[in-house]
């Protein structure tokens, strides 16, 4: 999945614009974070060690997108 979001940029845009209905909407985190094989152990753990699943959604989310702005200002690097 991150593989995905470095692939399409609007996912990045997607992401910002959803993000109050996903934190809000979406409940069950746990497979959601064992699908992303290349999440960061420490950042699972970040993610897992909130209380809620809001925290958790909130918290993935975030780290998803520190992940995708760091590849794209690497990529734009290397072009």
């Amino acid at each position: 999945m991150i593989f995905f979001l470095f692939v399409f940029p609007d996912c990045q845009m997607f992401l910002k614009k959803n993000f109050s209905l996903l934190v809000q909407n979406v409940k069950n985190i746990d497979p959601i974070i064992d699908d992303l094989v290349d999440l960061h152990p420490e950042s699972a753990a970040n993610v897992r060690a909130k209380s809620t699943d809001q925290e958790k959604m909130r918290k993935l989310l975030e780290q998803l997108l520190k992940v995708v702005l760091f590849t794209h200002q690497i990529s734009s690097m290397l072009l």
